[in-house]
């Protein structure tokens, strides 16, 4: 029986289906040259342009840091042309630069957009990228050159929390012979100042703010994969590959993705193909109704439209039923259709790479694989990407 395991994952094997799918190097830095633009621009003029609005008590000086897709590594590259990476990166003021600035919370949040885009705009114009204005928790940055935006959500955190890093950075340049200055603009909230903020409000472009803490999807995630292993990983950016091959826009959310992979998870070593028929086979009735994770929080995170549902269904369905039948009825010496098979329906960037295919050593594992029960396929109109 053939296994399939290589094809979606061996190291230092750039043909595999993970490194097909990874965001390049060039690319990547490429990002992240960009955000650190970005916060270096906004290190420089944010305290100039909150002591204009609010005098010179109002000045601050904002953290930022790295979170999404990036903090929990399953950033993709676009499959399609109009996809784009998404760079999550997280600017953060004291709230009393709001609260004692006497507008009120349905103003304030208009504020904080109107700082960050005048903020940002020079920069934007001498890089040649473009801002978009329109996203509701986020200014939103199209980086030029690659296919990648970096949004800018805005939040606030307790003053306690900045002035205990404030504290911290002149502590760290006393022993360094550095300005407070300097540390104060270079560093980036670290894993553990983040984890002790607070009470963290995100600002909404509607005058809303909204309680908000973007660790808890990241931690969450992170001590499952802890728990499980690196698997658990993969496969999340597995189902991110074939949603985007799928669904040109739209489809099931990241973070739904994740959360019913980890909630239906079984390991299976050295095996991501059978890791990844055993979701495919459980996730399908899941995506048709709430899908809640009181971890993360109360919110019921299945935001699929209701008369979509079952096209989504059907996606996980009719993939779970090709995959079992490439990885249980191939033959080793025909490989050529089980590869047309996986890329016209897992997803186009899965390498026809016969040599990648190995022999189950251990069929009693593939004996003892419960095989799941796929309903029969609804006859009803559904929309596809």
């Amino acid at each position: 029986m053939p296994n399939f395991h290589y094809v979606f994952e061996k190291r230092l094997e750039p043909r595999c289906y993970r490194h097909s799918i990874m965001p390049t190097e060039s690319d990547r830095n490429r990002l992240f040259e960009a955000k650190d633009k970005v916060r270096r621009h906004l290190l420089a003029v944010i305290p100039q342009l909150t002591e204009e609005a609010f005098g010179k008590e109002g000045r601050v000086i904002p953290k930022f840091y790295v979170q999404g897709s990036w903090a929990y590594d399953t950033c993709n590259a676009p499959c399609h042309d109009g996809q784009e990476m998404d760079l999550d990166y997280g600017v953060y003021l004291p709230v009393s630069t709001w609260e004692d600035s006497g507008l009120p919370p349905q103003t304030a949040a208009p504020v904080y957009f109107k700082i960050m885009e005048r903020a940002l705009m020079p920069l934007i114009q001498k890089e040649g990228w473009a801002l978009v204005d329109d996203k509701d928790t986020c200014v939103r940055i199209q980086i030029k050159g690659i296919n990648a935006h970096i949004d800018v959500p805005l939040y606030v955190a307790p003053d306690a929390e900045f002035k205990r890093l404030a504290m911290e950075a002149r502590a760290h340049l006393a022993k360094a012979s550095l300005t407070a200055d300097m540390a104060l603009a270079e560093s980036e909230i670290d894993e553990q100042q983040w984890h002790d903020f607070e009470k963290i409000a995100l600002a909404m472009r509607n005058g809303t703010w909204k309680p908000s803490d973007p660790r808890k999807v990241s931690d969450w995630f992170n001590t499952n994969v802890q728990r499980h292993g690196s698997q658990l990983r993969r496969v999340c950016r597995y189902l991110k590959g074939m949603r985007d091959f799928h669904w040109t826009a739209g489809g099931p959310s990241s973070v739904l993705l994740m959360i019913c992979a980890t909630q239906s998870w079984r390991g299976f070593e050295e095996r991501d193909d059978l890791a990844l028929l055993h979701i495919l086979e459980r996730i399908g009735p899941m995506l048709l109704g709430p899908v809640y994770c009181p971890e993360i929080s109360d919110e019921d995170f299945n935001r699929i439209k209701e008369i979509e549902r079952h096209a989504v269904k059907n996606w996980a369905d009719t993939a779970a039923v090709v995959l079992k039948g490439v990885i249980n009825n191939s033959r080793m010496h025909q490989l050529q259709e089980a590869f047309d098979k996986l890329q016209f329906t897992i997803d186009h960037r899965i390498p026809t790479a016969p040599e990648l295919v190995g022999v189950d050593s251990t069929p009693a594992s593939i004996r003892t694989y419960a095989p799941a029960i796929v309903p029969q396929k609804r006859h009803e109109e559904s929309r596809a990407g």
